[in-house]
């Protein structure tokens, strides 16, 4: 299998050590700054919030004890607060930008003192402000308290170790206090408070850290798989053009969205069967860029050993169960894989991707009703580019609403923008979630154009060169997928360019694996025919 590119080598970081998810170290090949990049962004989001808490806290305070500490005393202290979280703001909004760029230690132990300096403050008013007041001031103040401490935990999740500071210090603050006072069963108290605090603390910000791993992995390959789909598509259309590979070829440039948003959700285990128009779906289940070339190409070491083509091509180690050229045959097949999943108790889901034209074949439905009754975990994928070949589904489909033909087979279905991968993702992980948890089939229809005509050497003269640009313009999904990873930070142009590169070096590659591999001889047509079964 050839190993794709990443902008980033960020795995699931179940595996840091505390230290590492704190900032104050670093482990394998996790990069400190990338760490950073995944927690502080969020930290500007909630800067509003986490100062308006600040303040209403310490208004509470003020008025509980201004009349004992003194008007001058109390206008100091909170002074001194507004001071340190204005600063701290400032601090928490700059730092809205290191998942774009490297973050520094300068500006991770900025940060850091401004958890200090806000606790330090707090901390003066826990251990002097009761002493002025009634125990009944002195039960507000360890409400006061624990909000404090329950509140850090939540706004300060992307940055744990001011969490750990901030605590710390409340927490010795309300120890100290009982121990004056001579108060030991609640400085204990305070002390067990404390360490249970920090212990969530930990906790949480590896939680946190673990779903910025998740959500950034999404988009890392999605971008990935999705520019390799493309790419490979182009690749093959001017192999074709130039006469090096041979039959028909159908292309899936332009859906690229739908293949990945689905697949992203699937295993090996999974199952999914195609289509003509296979090569996404095969590249996004994980198939070998180059071992799909040399197939293309007919060489014996192709995926199929040269017999599958581009549309009979298959992988059964990814659940690539093959490319179908019968129109509609795949649904029926993928529910057969769904069945022996419910029969044998593996826990798998199976998927068939279908055009908008397969929707009036008879053995579709028959599927979809088989999947129906039996509640088997399948997922149909309607990829609706609103063309049955050459005949555009106004002409042909007496109701256009694709999803609710579908719902009246009995099951969920569902329509989405095929161009958008977030959305597709999305209902594509419920349906898919459901369906694992034993709640039978759903139906997907994802509508996106496709580029070129139904096969490479159509001429199409059912639509314009005009209306072709205008949906490349208006209806792309890569570029509205580099649009919004971009303006929100996810990825950096710089990253994405490489990946680019990266991908034109696996394609290159790949082409000059398959002008090269082993061609078949004669014999060969007798091999691979029949299986055995003993």
């Amino acid at each position: 299998m050839t190993e794709l590119p990443s902008p980033n080598s960020a795995t699931r970081p179940a595996d840091l050590p505390v230290s590492a998810v704190l900032g104050l170290s670093d482990k394998g090949d996790y990069d400190w700054a990338r760490l950073r990049g995944l927690q502080y962004p969020a930290l500007a989001k909630l800067a509003f919030y986490r100062t308006f808490t600040q303040a209403i806290l310490a208004v509470f305070v003020a008025q509980i004890y201004v009349a004992e500490v003194g008007l001058i005393g109390m206008g100091l202290w909170m002074a001194v607060m507004a001071a340190v979280h204005w600063h701290g703001t400032r601090v928490d909004l700059a730092l809205a930008d290191v998942d774009r760029r490297r973050v520094t230690r300068a500006e991770f132990m900025r940060q850091a003192n401004t958890a200090v300096l806000s606790a330090l403050v707090w901390g003066a008013a826990i251990v002097i402000f009761p002493f002025f007041g009634s125990p009944g001031d002195m039960m507000a103040m360890l409400m006061v308290v624990a909000i404090l401490v329950a509140g850090s935990v939540f706004f300060y999740t992307a940055a744990p170790f001011g969490i750990v500071c901030f605590i710390g210090i409340i927490g010795l603050s309300t120890v100290l206090h009982f121990a004056i006072m001579g108060l030991w069963q609640g400085a204990v108290g305070a002390v067990l408070f404390t360490i249970v605090a920090l212990l969530g603390t930990v906790e949480v910000g590896l939680t946190f850290l673990t779903a910025r791993f998740a959500e950034a992995a999404v988009v890392e390959k999605e971008e990935v798989v999705s520019l390799l789909l493309r790419e490979f598509e182009e690749r093959t259309r001017l192999e074709f053009q130039t006469g090096q590979i041979a039959g028909f070829t159908h292309l899936y440039a332009g859906m690229e969205a739908i293949a990945v948003g689905v697949c992203e959700h699937l295993s090996d285990e999974d199952k999914i069967i195609s289509t003509h128009r296979g090569h996404g779906h095969c590249l996004a289940k994980g198939c070998d860029p180059a071992a799909m070339m040399l197939e293309l190409w007919g060489s014996t070491d192709g995926l199929c050993r040269g017999k599958g083509g581009t549309m009979h091509i298959a992988d059964f180690s990814r659940g690539m169960l093959g490319a179908n050229a019968v129109v509609g045959a795949g649904a029926p097949i993928a529910v057969g894989a769904a069945l022996a999943a419910s029969m044998t108790g593996a826990s798998w889901v199976a998927v068939s991707f279908f055009g908008d034209g397969a929707t009036n074949i008879g053995s579709v439905y028959e599927a979809m009703n088989l999947a129906v009754v039996l509640k088997l975990p399948k997922i149909f994928v309607i990829e609706d580019n609103g063309w049955g070949e050459m005949t555009p589904i106004a002409n042909a489909t007496g109701n256009h609403d694709l999803a609710a033909r579908a719902a009246a087979m009995g099951m969920p279905a569902v329509s989405v923008d095929g161009v958008d991968f977030f959305a597709v993702h999305a209902a594509a992980g419920e349906a898919i979630a459901r369906a694992r948890r034993g709640g039978g089939p759903s139906t997907l229809v994802a509508s996106a154009p496709r580029f070129y005509g139904h096969h490479e050497g159509d001429p199409q003269l059912y639509r314009s060169r005009e209306e072709v640009a205008d949906l490349r313009r208006r209806e792309d999904c890569l570029p509205r997928f580099i649009e919004r990873v971009t303006t929100e930070g996810s990825l950096t142009a710089a990253e994405i360019a490489a990946v680019d590169a990266d991908i034109a070096r696996i394609m290159d590659d790949a082409v000059a694996k398959a002008k090269s591999g082993p061609r078949p001889v004669p014999g060969d047509v007798f091999d691979h025919v029949y299986s055995r079964y003993r």
